[in-house]
């Protein structure tokens, strides 16, 4: 008789080919939101367009792939945890999700920035 685990997900029944998916999406995505438009402000292109919500795709998809890689299953344990018990916070677990958080945060700012240093006036507008 086969039982059931609870593990009913794509994410939880083969976490690493999740992540290479991840990371394949989201490199695809950086190049498009973050390599090209930089490239084109290098050669002086007079208009450049990012989107700011895949500029953060770009950015936090590479990651939770790469995540997913190294840690398999344990990733998706880690964050079910908080979304039964939200209060369930320890200060490992805050510390852990500010050093994913911050330089994912510090490569938006750092993309914004040199955008703004070349002459582009950046638009921080829902569309």
């Amino acid at each position: 008789m086969i039982q059931n685990s609870g593990k009913n997900s794509l994410s939880d029944r083969y976490p690493r080919l999740v992540g290479v998916g991840l990371l394949a999406v989201g490199v695809l995505l950086a190049k498009w939101q973050i390599h090209d438009p930089l490239n084109a402000a290098e050669l002086g292109r007079e208009r450049v367009s990012i989107h700011a919500g895949l500029l953060g795709l770009g950015v936090m998809l590479p990651a939770a792939g790469i995540l997913h890689l190294i840690f398999g299953g344990r990733m998706n344990d880690f964050f079910s945890r908080f979304a039964h018990d939200p209060n369930n916070l320890r200060v490992s677990d805050v510390l852990l999700l500010l050093g994913i958080a911050a330089p994912q945060l510090a490569l938006v700012i750092y993309i914004v920035a040199s955008l703004e240093r070349q002459g582009y006036r950046v638009s921080h507008g829902i569309w």
